[in-house]
């Protein structure tokens, strides 16, 4: 067996690389820092699936291709960003509203909204999902992050009228409290020093 050919793209110093080999011998030539090591340590990675070099797998990703953020924006990863900036205003309103409401019950929703936000911005889904290292898990737990959004949201807002949970609400808030919570000492006055927040209180 023999490998006949080698793309690659973002790896370690390559935009895009294609390349192919002789079923004899091959000889890779370059100057120093040229990217010949990173041609081996390639196809070390395609056939062991780690690399021969004591580094972390971030490193072998070319961050920031053309001055641009590649791996955090491109064609696959553009819909994560539309719904957080919807969800991070979202989330600005009700922080202002728990401001003006001053009701614990209300404070506590909000408290757990804002958590799910912060685990939503995690910029590790989309460097999973742009490298495909693990794209089907990232997915999946972006979705679920907004998707609690959402559901928090809708709780908020009833809350915002009665002022209490319903049993299906309560329940609902205590399991993302145990499943999502980062952070447990958040307070929603670190937030009241933001321009959007400001603003709003003049």
């Amino acid at each position: 067996m023999y490998l006949e050919s080698l793309s690659l793209k973002h790896f370690r110093s390559y935009d895009i690389l294609q390349t192919s080999f002789s079923p004899k011998s091959n000889l890779i030539l370059g100057k120093n820092g040229a990217g010949k090591s990173n041609i081996l340590e390639a196809v070390y990675l395609l056939s062991t699936s780690k690399s021969f070099r004591n580094t972390i797998d971030q490193r072998m990703v070319k961050w920031g291709e053309d001055g641009f953020h590649y791996i955090w924006l491109n064609k696959n990863t553009a819909w994560t960003w539309r719904d957080i900036y919807r969800d991070e205003l979202t989330v600005l309103e009700l922080v202002e509203q728990a401001h003006e409401i001053n009701s614990p019950v209300f404070t506590e929703v909000v408290t757990q909204v804002v958590r799910e936000l912060l685990l939503l911005h995690s910029s590790d889904w989309q460097f999973l999902i742009s490298t495909w290292s693990a794209r089907d898990y990232a997915e999946m737990r972006f979705a679920n992050h907004h998707s609690a959004i959402g559901r928090l949201v809708e709780i908020a807002n009833r809350v915002r009228e009665n002022d209490s949970l319903s049993d299906a609400d309560k329940f609902y808030l205590e399991e993302m409290k145990k499943r999502d919570h980062p952070f447990p000492e958040l307070s929603l006055e670190w937030l009241a020093d933001l321009p959007e927040i400001k603003k709003a209180d003049h």
